[in-house]
C-alpha cells in the first residue's frame, strides 16, 4: 500500500492523508484489546511516521462509541495528530492522570497487562480483571472529582465483563455452546443491565455483533 502511496504521490504531487480503522465498529484490533494500551501505542506508533509519509493526517473510521474500557487510543491519537513528537508515555501519563488522578500509575498497570493478556489464556485474562475489580472496589470515592468517579465506574463496569465474558468462553470451549448457555445468558444480562449507564461510551450493539461475526453460534442466545 505505501508502494503504490509514493508512486502516486511522486507522480501527482496531490496533497493525502490516511484514512484508518483502528476503532473500526467490527474490528478485534478493538473489542480484542481487552485492556486497550497495545491498541493506543499501534496509534501512536503510526502517526509518529505520518509526517516521514508525505501524508497531510489522517482520518479515522471508527465506532464513535470506542472509549470503552477507557478513552486512551482516542486521546493519543488526538495529541499525535497534533504534534507527533510527543512520546506516548508523556501521553499516557497526562491522560490517566485526568482520568484517575492518584489511581493513574495502578489502572495503567492493570490494562497493560490485560492487553498483554488479550490473546492468551482467558482464564489469566478472568483472574487479572478479578483482581482490576476488587483494586476499583477499595478506591474511595471521596478521593476522586466527578470525572474520576464516571472513569472508575466505566472501568469496573469493563472488568466485571470480561469477568463474565471469560467465564462464558471458557465453559463453551469445554463442553460445547449448549453447556455454555447459562453462562452466556448471565454475561449478556449484565452487560444489557448496564447498557443505559455505559452507552455513552460503549455500543452494545455493535460489540455484540462483533462476537457473533467471531463465532456464529452465539447469534441464536443472543437474540433470544
Amino acid at each position: 500500500n505505501l508502494g503504490y502511496y509514493q508512486r502516486m504521490h511522486d507522480y501527482t504531487g496531490v496533497e493525502s492523508f490516511a484514512f484508518e480503522y483502528y476503532y473500526w465498529q467490527g474490528g478485534d484490533e478493538h473489542y480484542g484489546d481487552f485492556g486497550g494500551i497495545n491498541l493506543a501505542r499501534t496509534v501512536h506508533k503510526d502517526l509518529s511516521v505520518i509526517n516521514s509519509l508525505g501524508l497531510m493526517g489522517m482520518m479515522s473510521c471508527q465506532t464513535q462509541r470506542s472509549f470503552m474500557p477507557t478513552g486512551i487510543g482516542n486521546f493519543v491519537m488526538a495529541r499525535a495528530l497534533w504534534n507527533n513528537e510527543l512520546a506516548y508515555e508523556s501521553i499516557e501519563k497526562e491522560y490517566f492522570t485526568y482520568s484517575f488522578g492518584c489511581h493513574s500509575e495502578a489502572v495503567i498497570r492493570y490494562l497493560t497487562e490485560l492487553s498483554n493478556l488479550s490473546k492468551g489464556d482467558l482464564n489469566l485474562v478472568r483472574l487479572k480483571a478479578i483482581e482490576l475489580h476488587t483494586y476499583l472496589q477499595s478506591v474511595r470515592q471521596d478521593e476522586l472529582k466527578e470525572c474520576q468517579k464516571k472513569a472508575i465506574f466505566y472501568l469496573d463496569f469493563h472488568a466485571e465483563k470480561l469477568v463474565k465474558y471469560a467465564a462464558a468462553e471458557l465453559k463453551r470451549k469445554q463442553v460445547g455452546i449448549n453447556g455454555s448457555k447459562e453462562e452466556w445468558r448471565d454475561f449478556l444480562k449484565y452487560i444489557r443491565d448496564n447498557e443505559l449507564a455505559v452507552q455513552s461510551v460503549f455500543d452494545l450493539f455493535l460489540y455484540l455483533n462483533f462476537l457473533i461475526y467471531k463465532n456464529k453460534e452465539l447469534e441464536e442466545i443472543f437474540l433470544s
